[in-house]
């Protein structure tokens, strides 16, 4: 298990039975996403646009190449195929993007995916047994009045469609309840 406090910068490395201070990212960082890859190592995706992935063997950070867009509250969910989706979240004036991006960690290169069809942010991810990525909730801004998203979007990386090579978005607001900051768990 690895936890990030963002504000002091600290690593900690932790298993059942002690915890183990390890290096410092190299500026503190908060609102991130932080995804544990197939190889074990740990992508770190920061509010700036920078990226880093932290090797637990070595205890080291390293730079890496960051998304094309820089967002705050997005989801970062890790695929069955080992690559990672990074989605939705906000821009420097708080308000919710489109945007959605895989990250190959085998050759360290994002690329663009198709937008979801609803700007979110506050939102959740969850990986599901077939495979396809369910996001749920959010919201489209933030700033008071918090406004909530009452929709779910599925993305499925194994159907193209349209030029659209990796995502079908299907909105589905069927007595959804609006909420965002949630948290989700895929149940067997």
């Amino acid at each position: 298990m690895i936890v990030a406090t963002g504000l002091l910068a600290v690593v900690t490395v932790a298993n059942a039975q002690t915890l183990t201070a390890t290096g410092n990212l190299a500026e503190a960082s908060i609102r991130h996403t932080a995804t544990l890859l197939a190889d074990g190592h740990v992508l770190l995706v920061k509010t700036d646009g920078h990226a880093m992935r932290f090797d637990p063997a070595s205890s080291q950070w390293s730079a890496v190449l960051g998304p094309a867009t820089a967002a705050t509250d997005a989801t970062a969910t890790r695929l069955p195929d080992g690559t990672v989706l990074f989605a939705g979240g906000s821009d420097n004036s708080n308000t919710a993007l489109f945007r959605a991006e895989r990250y190959n960690p085998t050759t360290g290169i994002w690329s663009v995916s198709s937008p979801m069809t609803t700007a979110r942010m506050f939102h959740t991810a969850t990986l599901l047994a077939d495979g396809s990525l369910l996001m749920v909730g959010g919201s489209p801004r933030d700033a008071s009045p918090l406004l909530t998203i009452a929709s779910v979007e599925r993305f499925d990386p194994r159907l193209p469609e349209l030029g659209q090579p990796d995502q079908i978005c299907l909105p589905e607001e069927r007595g959804i309840v609006p909420r965002y900051l949630a948290m989700a768990t895929l149940l067997s």
